[in-house]
């Protein structure tokens, strides 16, 4: 192969990072952004803190959508009383987490700019 045509593959990708992709979980903090097409979850990368919109922006983050948004609103909070009954404060809401799609050679340190960012409580890049 051609020394031009060779590309070298991160540690990251080799166990198994989606490149592009960063699942994220809000904290005190909604998902604004308008739809990006009709009958699709994903959406404008828009929240309600002006912080993680900065951030969301210097990533270069081109859409953000709700991880179960296709999930019934009562499956979701039957399943969010029964994580808190079980975990206590541990247990995430289902409605805040989201994932956000950035530029695919930023997917990590993305996350870890996320996880830093006011509005969110937690950022790994998607596996």
């Amino acid at each position: 192969m051609p020394a031009d045509q060779v590309t070298l593959v991160t540690l990251a990708e080799r166990i198994g990072v989606v490149r592009g992709t960063v699942i994220a979980v809000l904290s005190a903090t909604s998902v604004t952004g308008s739809a990006l097409r009709e009958g699709s979850p994903a959406l404008v990368p828009r929240t309600s803190n002006g912080s993680l919109n900065k951030a969301l922006s210097r990533l270069g983050a081109t859409s953000i959508q709700p991880l179960f948004a296709r999930l019934p609103a009562n499956a979701a909070g039957a399943l969010t009383a029964a994580a808190l009954q079980r975990l206590g404060s541990l247990a995430l809401n289902l409605g805040d987490i989201v994932l956000v799609h950035v530029d695919k050679s930023i997917s990590v340190a993305g996350a870890s700019k996320l996880a830093a960012t006011s509005g969110n409580s937690f950022a790994e890049p998607d596996r």
